[in-house]
């Protein structure tokens, strides 16, 4: 400390009104809110600050974003930091290092200038995590042996809502112990980076339900441990690669990620419902309601779930069937109150689906209606207008055939003679040709 503050009575441990102040001042430095910090700057501007405090001056007054509050507390370092500090750091401090990205290079200055007996790397760490909101210092805090790992875990675990922590392309070599304490913990990123094993701890993570290792080195015997003690985790991770196969239209790819999701997770509710999505577009129906069905037995509240079974039923002309369980669940959704969703407007569309392959075709556009008033779906428009023709109503057609091309122009390509046979009737019909010829050009 500088000779001309040794008297200030904020550095005497005799007098406890001292010793209360210095708590005080170091939780409005511990809070980082800018009012609280400009306050106890004024504070210590005018009763000194102990050696303890001096960390937290050091990071504000060169890191911190507001240049008011750096001014402040770079007056405040020079005044009270001890020379041989002062000295250290003007040879080992430069301003482009709170510019520094990458994680490693930033860790080697901080761990240069927290050699220094007056700045501790703990508070100098967490300080810095705090300010730049996990973003900086990530690496410097979980691997230097003198930072508290667990107060560290926590807030980048708050970072992530409270349950995801993401350790991202921070070229870390270990994983401390203390994650297994991090009981809430359910997804973990650790994608980027040089690990080969997890500590111990990580297999205690009893919640863990997702783990991204992109790019990170980790063996064959953590990689078989993994499988052997998070089953769940191996399970989405197939899951996952089963959903972005089925948007690339790989299917029978997809297929088979989901299969092997659920090798590991039998119990997996959506894997099952997704399978039978995939086995839809592979024409093999049948499959799709055995799936369905496992999917539901696993969640009954599964929407989607639902619709796909009354959809699969259709397709292999169990209409009846489908039926039945479209007027269970909209009656279901009206005592809850629930005809605002888009479950709802859904099972409306597939029970108009039902009706027009039992040819009950005023019933199946009254359906289509009640879907449109929730959801403005091209579809029921589309469904609308092939009841029309089945019922020989060529203006009607046409109006809810233009609605539908309105709403989605790929319906131009539905009604064409090559796509859909609701029409033939009118093939050969000149307004038809006409009214199509029209929606092409417009």
């Amino acid at each position: 400390m500088g000779k001309n503050n040794v008297n200030y009575y904020l550095l005497s441990d005799e007098n406890e009104e001292s010793r209360e102040m210095r708590e005080k001042i170091k939780i409005l430095l511990e809070s980082k809110e800018v009012s609280n910090l400009l306050l106890a700057a004024q504070i210590m501007k005018s009763a000194g600050i102990p050696l303890t405090l001096i960390p937290f001056a050091w990071v504000y007054a060169y890191w911190h974003r507001s240049s008011e509050v750096r001014k402040l507390y770079q007056v405040i370092f020079k005044k009270f930091a001890s020379q041989s500090l002062q000295q250290y750091n003007k040879e080992h401090w430069k301003w482009k290092y709170r510019t520094i990205a990458r994680e490693s290079v930033l860790q080697n200055n901080l761990e240069k200038i927290c050699q220094h007996e007056d700045l501790n790397p703990n508070v100098v760490g967490s300080t810095i995590l705090g300010l730049y909101e996990g973003q900086k210092a990530v690496r410097f805090c979980l691997l230097h042996p003198k930072v508290e790992k667990l107060p560290i875990l926590k807030l980048l675990l708050e970072k992530g809502n409270g349950t995801s922590l993401h350790l991202v392309n921070l070229e870390l070599t270990s994983l401390p112990e203390e994650i297994g304490q991090l009981q809430e913990l359910t997804e973990l990123d650790i994608s980027g980076n040089q690990l080969e094993v997890l500590p111990e701890g990580f297999f205690q993570l009893s919640k863990l339900r997702r783990l991204h290792y992109h790019y990170t080195p980790l063996n064959s015997e953590t990689l078989a441990k993994i499988e052997k003690y998070h089953p769940k985790v191996v399970a989405e991770q197939w899951y996952d690669k089963g959903v972005r196969n089925y948007y690339a239209g790989e299917y029978k790819i997809s297929v088979k990620n989901f299969k092997e999701c659920l090798k590991f997770f039998p119990e997996h509710a959506e894997a099952w419902n997704r399978l039978g999505y995939s086995y839809r577009f592979l024409n093999q129906h049948g499959k799709s309601v055995e799936c369905y069905e496992k999917s539901l037995a696993l969640d009954q509240d599964n929407a989607f779930a639902w619709a796909n079974l009354v959809e699969a039923y259709c397709q292999i002309q169990k209409y009846e069937e489908a039926l039945n369980i479209c007027e269970e669940k909209i009656k279901n959704w009206q005592k809850l109150n629930h005809q605002s969703t888009t479950d709802y407007a859904n099972m409306w569309f597939i029970k108009g689906l039902a009706l027009f392959y039992l040819d009950r075709h005023e019933e199946s556009m009254n359906a289509n209606d009640e879907c449109i008033k929730v959801n403005n779906y091209a579809g029921a428009w589309y469904n609308k207008a092939c009841s029309s023709a089945k019922l020989n109503r060529k203006e009607d057609m046409f109006l809810f055939l233009k609605e539908a091309i309105k709403l989605d122009k790929e319906y131009i390509k539905m009604a064409t003679k090559d796509k859909d046979r609701d029409f033939e009737n009118f093939y050969e019909d000149p307004d038809f040709k006409s009214f199509l010829l029209h929606i092409k050009k417009h």
